[in-house]
This record gives structure tokens, sequence and C-alpha cells, in this order.
């Protein structure tokens, strides 16, 4: 049996659906869930990971798991592939943007633009530059808002102007998680640089949504 085997086989036997309804409730009712709490997830996820060893193709255990319907799966789906995301490639982002553009939601989304991709294109500014460009330029939300969330983590290997790029190529976008992306990477950025962050709104002030402005202006 495949980890991913025993980790849905493990997570239909803990199956709590007094729990699935709230937790599927919470997420808009946008996925089915075995309504199992984070805390327990990680446990069990670890001891199934003991039990198996690394998984001999992290990849093909990635892929059975985003197939399954309920959401705890894609969590562990995101989880191996931050786990084991120093052996990921630029080969890998196709099936990066795929998973983006499934199932998708913020809780997931925000996980393979920020800390799945960003993790391969950090140490190759043209990559970065060529992902981040791409996906800001799709008709996808999610691949709108994940480019803009692709260095939210950089910290000083930010490039401040791809971000404000990003962002203002999406500042008509009327999506809300758009928007609350732009707030959230400009804020993250102003804890490094906060006047070089301040310069950007004050001079796009009218052109930014008041949710990207309110949001960003928080530490600056």
């Amino acid at each position: 049996m495949s980890f991913a085997d025993t980790i849905i086989r493990t997570f239909r036997d803990h199956a709590d659906p007094e729990q699935a309804a709230e937790m599927s409730a919470y997420m808009k009712d946008n996925f089915p869930f075995f309504g199992i709490p984070m805390p327990l997830r990680t446990a069990l996820t670890k001891a199934c990971l003991l039990e198996h060893g690394k998984p001999s193709s992290f990849r093909t255990e990635v892929a059975k798991l985003w197939a399954v319907p309920q959401r705890e799966c894609h969590y562990v789906a995101c989880a191996l592939l931050i786990k084991y995301a120093k052996q990921l490639k630029p080969a890998d982002l196709p099936v990066i943007e795929s998973m983006i553009t499934s199932n998708s939601w913020w809780d997931t989304v925000d996980m393979l633009s920020s800390k799945i991709a960003a993790a391969i294109v950090r140490a190759d500014p043209g990559l970065r530059t060529s992902i981040a460009s791409k996906w800001i330029e799709d008709d996808n939300f999610w691949l709108q808002r994940s480019a803009i969330l692709l260095q939210l983590h950089y910290k000083l290997d930010t490039d401040p102007e791809l971000l404000f790029r990003c962002i203002m190529r999406r500042a008509d976008s009327t999506e809300f998680f758009v928007r609350k992306g732009a707030g959230w990477a400009l804020r993250e950025y102003s804890k490094i640089d906060p006047k070089i962050v301040r310069t950007f709104i004050d001079a796009h002030y009218d052109e930014l949504s008041s949710l990207t402005v309110r949001e960003g202006s928080r530490y600056c």
C-alpha cells in the first residue's frame, strides 16, 4: 500500500461527519472534508510517514492525494511538496500551476505559490520574473494572486520592482482575493523596506483598491 493510500485509509478511519460539515461550511462548501482538525491531521500524517519512510516518488503520492475530493488530502499533498521542496525543479512548475488552478481556494493556493513555487524560482531571478509575468497575465485570478504572492517570504531577496509591477498590472481587478493578496504582499515587504512601500502606495493611491491600501499600509 502506498503512502497516499495509507493516508486516505487512515483519514477515513478517523472521519468525523459532524466536524466535516463544519469544516466544509467554513470553506464555503467548496470541498468535502473527512472532518479531521489540523492537530490530528498532522499527527496522523507524521505517523504514516514514519510507517512508510520517504515515499519512493513523492510526486506520484502528491498526484494521488490531489485527486481525492476530501480537502485534508490536498493539505497533505501540499505538505509533501513543502517537505521535499529542495528536490523540486523548474520542470515541476507546470504541475504546480495546474494544482493552483484546480481544487482552488486560498488555503492551498497560498501554499503552492508562496512556499512551493517560490522555493523553485528563488535562486533564479530570470525564472522568477518569467513565472510571475506569465501568471499575472493569465485570466485565472488564482494565478494572478499567486504571481503577487510568489515573493511573499523572500524578505531581503524580494525584487520590489517585480512585486510592484505585478500589483499594478491587476490594480483594476475587482476580485477580492487579488486585492487582498496585493495588500498582504505589500504589508509583508513593508516590514523590510517601509519607505519604498509607502512611496509606492502614495504614488498609486488612486489606482489601488481601498482594501489593498488598507492592508498594505499597516506597517508603513
